[in-house]
């Protein structure tokens, strides 16, 4: 029984593990994934314009609606094999940098740049876990079962938790760049930086229009934005495993 909560503990705060090594490996094609959906969803947006045929815009949106699907699957996977480790060593890790901060050990500045990234990173795997491992998968079973207003609601606040997410992940980035000016962090880095720090604007852009529904703003161009985010999205991970 000892052996097997060891193991447990080692599942789920090592991000070192095999399946976490191996759920890395789909964050290509996740994002590739992501890519498709909104460009589906921007080309179905534009083909319900126009006198196309029932079958195509039927066609389109079930395309939309599977890669959006395919999606949520993956990320309750990756929330279970390599989020909950993350956010522990995270935390973990942030409150190494507070004890060091508290009893002035180091450079105050160079250490509270880095508690800001790596608290960012904290806060950032606890709204991907809130919303891919709760939110989305109570979205998904309501969408095929209907569970009644409840779950339509809980369904409704995943904008605001994703808001919450991208806005911690635009002050990382933006710290990270601080970081990379002070030559805290490899200048190699910078790129990478800033495709995440423009990835995460354009998220936030989008989460403010779907939040607080601002008509003023078409439909197309909301769509726009999400794929321009989601191709930035895909570049970073292209930099990464380069």
């Amino acid at each position: 029984m000892g052996a097997c909560c060891v193991h447990i503990e080692s599942f789920c705060t090592n991000r070192d593990n095999h399946l976490a090594r191996f759920m890395e490996i789909t964050k290509g094609p996740d994002k590739t994934i992501k890519v498709a959906q909104k460009f589906f969803d921007l080309t179905a947006a534009l083909v319900d314009m126009t006198d196309a045929s029932t079958g195509l815009k039927k066609g389109l949106h079930s395309v939309t609606a599977a890669f959006r699907d395919t999606r949520t699957i993956i990320g309750l996977v990756k929330v279970f094999t390599t989020l909950f480790a993350s956010a522990y060593n995270f935390g973990k890790e942030s409150a190494r940098l507070i004890g060091e901060i508290y009893n002035n050990e180091g450079k105050r500045s160079e250490k509270s740049l880095e508690l800001g990234v790596t608290f960012g990173g904290f806060i950032s795997c606890l709204t991907t876990i809130g919303g891919f491992g709760f939110i989305r998968p109570v979205s998904f079973a309501d969408k095929h079962f209907d569970l009644g207003k409840t779950a339509h609601d809980i369904g409704q606040t995943f904008p605001l938790v994703m808001m919450i997410g991208d806005i911690s992940g635009l002050i990382t980035n933006t710290l990270q760049l601080v970081r990379c000016k002070l030559g805290h962090i490899d200048l190699e880095k910078v790129k990478e930086t800033v495709v995440g720090l423009l990835e995460k604007l354009f998220e936030v852009c989008v989460d403010t229009i779907k939040l607080f529904r601002i008509v003023a703003v078409p439909a197309l161009v909301t769509m726009i934005l999400a794929l321009i985010a989601a191709i930035f999205s895909f570049y970073g991970v292209w930099l990464k495993t380069s």
